[in-house]
């Protein structure tokens, strides 16, 4: 017998009380139409080397700065390394779609084959030299704190953009927020007046979290898509239980990051329940990229032991699950979830062009951003956002790359505005700056 929606409420009230969080309430928030579209946001924790993401080959410094770390151009081994990634992607007429590009071409990192994918059917926009800082703060947690509150200085009030989201966007959801982690604590991105919002940590790692792959498997008994993907999840998640058991000294960080794709495919499966249970924001972190030490390795036999190269690749393998799935889920009119979701990736600063003496790089300025949307979505995709500050050694300061976009203004704030505006609704300029309070403050004016 299938069980209820009340059923499958109660199950995540278990979950969630098995983190000791309490029960969630649910509720929608907003007034009038409802909307149907979703947002993820996937927070890159530690701060990611974006200059080995996209690649600025074009930049003399790149290669001379960080003579162990610089990825080969493409063309560069002459095909002789071909089968192990070990030049850039070549991105094609992508790479220097960008202002002032010139004769100028960004490439992309050997692993992310995906992502490169996405590119070239236009639903990728990658923005460089950006910061949602307009200061050099080289703190994680003073940037993780203001990344996750969308503010320019610390705040006593401890609330979230994604929260805040919640409260101007009328969903159909009745389980506005999500948060896959394995923290047992709610994301600061998303606490607020919405705390009562589920939190699932990695399946069957706390008491009774089961009980939510019976209850979905249960509703969704009749659906081979979401039963097949759910029971992949469930395999996994059991996989990682037992490794934990017969191993009390597990690395459990190490496990979310090489598991890293299991949690994209489990937001996406619960963007593909109905309307009224699928979340309409979802957050997922990955951790690791504080790469002090052994960023890239030049050896070809130890290559695949480069810190950086691991986490590209599973995030890489993370974002192609994710956007199958969501490919994989009709909502009418000719789209599909990929089109009415915004997906969002971001760190909270960049790291020095300069290479350390450990085969690392140490805390930056200028990072970068991914934001992914359906070809059939509302969001501007098909292009590199950066106004380029340069790598000569007069246009570096402190050996950092300048930040010139600016995360909210420039970044997220319009995308977000475009993306839950439409024929029935609308998203105000006075909603987006209760979302991203950094909005009324210019970035420019405090460089």
């Amino acid at each position: 017998m299938a069980i209820s929606r009340r059923g499958f409420i109660k199950a995540m009230g278990c979950c969630a009380a098995g983190a000791g969080l309490g029960t969630p309430t649910f509720s929608a928030a907003g007034q009038g139409a409802q909307t149907d579209k979703k947002f993820i946001f996937i927070n890159l924790k530690g701060g990611c080397d974006f200059l080995n993401v996209l690649i600025p080959h074009f930049e003399s410094n790149y290669t001379a700065l960080r003579p162990g770390l610089a990825i080969p151009a493409p063309g560069a081994s002459n095909g002789m390394h071909a089968n192990i990634d070990i030049e850039a992607i070549d991105l094609g007429s992508f790479g220097s779609n960008f202002d002032g590009a010139g004769s100028r071409k960004f490439n992309l990192h050997p692993v992310m084959h995906n992502l490169k994918q996405l590119i070239d059917e236009g639903s990728v926009r990658m923005v460089h030299a950006a910061s949602h800082s307009p200061v050099a703060n080289r703190s994680h947690f003073e940037m993780q704190d203001l990344l996750e509150m969308a503010m320019r200085e610390q705040s006593a009030q401890r609330e979230g953009y994604m929260n805040r989201l919640l409260d101007e966007v009328n969903s159909a959801s009745n389980l506005p927020g999500l948060a896959i982690s394995n923290n047992t604590a709610l994301p600061l991105a998303l606490r607020g007046s919405n705390d009562g919002t589920g939190v699932l940590l990695p399946p069957h790692s706390i008491p009774n979290a089961a009980n939510i792959f019976e209850t979905l498997g249960s509703l969704y008994q009749d659906d081979p898509f979401l039963t097949e993907a759910l029971q992949g999840i469930d395999d996994l998640s059991r996989s990682m239980e037992n490794t934990m058991e017969d191993h009390p000294d597990f690395d459990w960080d190490g496990v979310l990051a090489a598991n890293f794709q299991q949690q994209c495919e489990l937001a996406g499966i619960f963007l593909g329940l109905s309307p009224e249970l699928a979340p309409m924001s979802v957050y997922i972190a990955q951790q690791g990229y504080d790469t002090h030490a052994n960023q890239e390795i030049g050896n070809i036999n130890q290559i695949e032991r480069g810190r950086l190269r691991r986490l590209l690749r599973a995030l890489d393998e993370g974002i192609g699950s994710l956007v199958s799935i969501l490919k994989g889920i009709n909502v009418g009119g000719g789209k599909t979830m990929y089109d009415n979701t915004l997906i969002f990736i971001v760190s909270e600063f960049g790291r020095s062009v300069v290479q350390n003496t450990d085969n690392g790089c140490d805390h930056g300025y200028g990072g970068g951003a991914i934001l992914l949307n359906g070809t059939n979505g509302s969001v501007g995709t098909g292009y590199i956002q950066t106004v380029w500050p340069g790598m000569a050694d007069h246009q570096l300061t402190n050996n950092d790359l300048m930040a010139t976009i600016d995360i909210w203004h420039d970044v997220l704030g319009p995308a977000v505005q475009d993306h839950f505006s439409d024929d029935l609704t609308e998203l105000t300029d006075a909603q987006l700056r209760t979302i991203f309070p950094a909005l009324d403050e210019s970035f420019s004016s405090i460089l």
